[in-house]
């Protein structure tokens, strides 16, 4: 089969499932199985598949036609230009996450010899981004589980960038540590919200998806971070990422465990509240 006849098929059977990313994901897919660009696609689509390629490109459209999402397909994924290693034992970097990047380069710009601690780093796509960005920063990325822990290093290796790494529960392995600037991505779904959201997200890992089984234990961690973090003396600005529908429940969190804090909340490139940042007087 030719590829413009195979693109053509597998864009069908996605459709038929209401993928919204039909063509494009189609196309993705066979760029990874025949190690191409897209625009090969294009310029050379009466090019005759062999028969493992298109075994290869059949399988893996079936595992997409299940809804297993793209980027554990072809097991990589961009974000803030770089290329990430993804497995189903880390999420998939989003874009939206992009915002926490763009606002810790802008912080950390402004002091000298800047320390961060990303807190559930998971595939590391935040710290190294701000790592690549900013060499002279120290960066350190923390991550309860050891196996996502271990696709981070491998990103970092990747990426060319130097963090160090610690497994454990949120700021508990660094407590000792000086540090100018936390930024967490946390768990903070609910079960009740995970089974309303899209199919694709059900093949990520629930841990680092899930805080609770009830919404109102949808900051819990959040909770956990901010009771470490007055615990150990810290006094640094925190950058967490947010649902908009997650908002109010870690405000409450925050003012349990801070006094006047400044609470900032920063939109990303679709208009959602994204980040917060919480700038403490401890």
């Amino acid at each position: 089969m030719t590829i413009k006849e195979v693109l053509f098929s597998a864009t069908q059977k996605l459709n038929s499932k209401k993928i919204a990313s039909a063509s494009l994901d189609a196309e993705v897919i066979l760029s990874f199985v025949l190690n191409k660009t897209r625009e090969f696609l294009y310029a050379h689509n009466e090019y005759e598949l062999k028969p493992n390629e298109t075994k290869k490109f059949i399988s893996l459209i079936k595992r997409r036609d299940k809804y297993e999402p793209v980027a554990y397909l072809i097991g990589h994924k961009e974000f803030f230009g770089l290329d990430f290693l993804v497995n189903k034992n880390v999420l998939i970097p989003r874009p939206e996450s992009e915002t926490l990047v763009e606002i810790s380069i802008e912080y950390l710009k402004k002091i000298k010899s800047p320390i961060i601690a990303d807190i559930g780093t998971g595939s590391g796509a935040l710290i190294i981004s701000i790592k690549k960005n900013l060499p002279e920063v120290k960066a350190m990325a923390v991550d309860i589980s050891a196996s996502a822990l271990k696709v981070a290093k491998t990103n970092a290796q990747k990426n060319k960038t130097k963090i160090n790494f610690f497994n454990g529960n949120l700021l508990l392995p660094i407590k000792n540590k000086k540090l100018d600037l936390i930024i967490a991505n946390l768990p903070y779904l609910s079960d009740e919200i995970l089974k309303k959201l899209k199919p694709e997200i059900h093949f990520e890992p629930k841990r680092a998806l899930v805080a609770g089984k009830h919404r109102i234990d949808e900051a819990f961690l959040y909770g956990q971070l901010f009771a470490q973090y007055k615990k150990y003396h810290f006094t640094c600005p925190i950058i967490l990422e947010t649902h908009p529908k997650t908002n109010t429940l870690i405000k409450k969190e925050i003012k349990k465990y801070f006094i006047q804090p400044k609470v900032i909340i920063k939109k990303d490139l679709a208009l959602k509240p994204r980040a917060m940042i919480i700038i403490t007087n401890n």
